[in-house]
């Protein structure tokens, strides 16, 4: 999925913790993409730590849906990561 990039004018506030470009290229746009890839990095953790009760209760399609959403944010966390690279070399 593309991601969007947003212009702003003069008359537009800017936006909170969405990356922009503006006439002197990206800002803050590895930044941004570093917490977010925190953020997701926790959100894994809290999804892992879930794991053990449901396999307590032998919920295995709980654990396999739960064990997926887990390998997603890892992934997701890693695009994130390298997207923040990149916007880090490109600036």
């Amino acid at each position: 999925m593309p991601l969007s990039v947003h212009f702003l004018t003069n008359s537009e506030p800017e936006p909170r913790g969405i990356p922009h470009i503006d006439e002197n290229g990206p800002v803050n746009a590895a930044a941004t993409l570093s917490v977010m890839a925190d953020h997701v990095d926790r959100y894994q953790q809290e999804v892992g730590e879930l794991v053990p009760d449901f396999q307590l209760h032998q919920r295995d399609d709980v654990v396999t849906a739960l064990v997926e959403a887990e390998r997603a944010l890892r992934n997701a966390s890693r695009c994130l990561r390298r997207g923040a690279k990149l916007a880090t070399e490109a600036s």
